[in-house]
């Protein structure tokens, strides 16, 4: 009895010392597709790990491996349903591997209960990157621009034009008076 004890020990040592705490080892960021989106385009979030070191590193992670966080407020986990399963990839000396998740900024959503159903409202928003390891490897903030449709852009330049025109100030340009 003694000596399985002593061998489960060993093991365990063993396993700590193979697998270390990957947040020292691993590198993560985050970053989309491009800078500025239109109102309800679609935006692809690229989530990275790096291995710095000169050896490789394990991540023993579940499914899903990574996850974004958008504005502190959605996790692109919520609403899902995976199949709970330890995997692991390893990565190489110097070399990343990325994980692409799209963020469906549909308006209204595809379908009730829509797990993507996080409309990006116009201006900055920001996202987070993580590996789902243990304990999770969290990027620094990535953001970019939500700007509207060239259409009703075009449309808001065209109904201030007119807005200016109607109401000649300081001098009205039809009159030729002061206001």
């Amino acid at each position: 009895m003694k000596k399985q004890a002593g061998f489960v020990g060993v093991l365990i040592i063993i396993v700590i010392q193979t697998y270390p705490a990957m947040g020292t080892l691993v590198e993560v960021s985050v970053t989309t597709d491009k800078p500025t989106y239109s109102l309800g385009e679609q935006v692809v979030v690229s989530i990275t790990a790096f291995n710095p070191n000169d050896y490789e590193v394990t991540l023993l992670t579940g499914i899903p491996m990574a996850t974004y966080v958008m504005d502190n407020v959605y996790d692109w986990r919520d609403g899902r349903i995976f199949i709970m399963l330890l995997i692991s990839e390893v990565l190489p000396p110097l070399e990343t591997y990325t994980w692409e998740l799209k963020h469906n900024n549909l308006i209204p959503p595809t379908h009730a209960g829509d797990p993507d159903y996080y409309p990006l409202e116009l201006g900055v928003h920001s996202v987070v990157g993580q590996v789902l390891t243990e304990p999770i490897i969290q990027s620094e903030p990535f953001e970019f621009i939500v700007v509207p449709e060239p259409a009703t852009a075009i449309l808001l330049a065209l109904g201030s034009l007119a807005l200016l025109r109607n109401r000649c100030w300081p001098v009205c340009p039809m009159e030729g008076v002061q206001k």
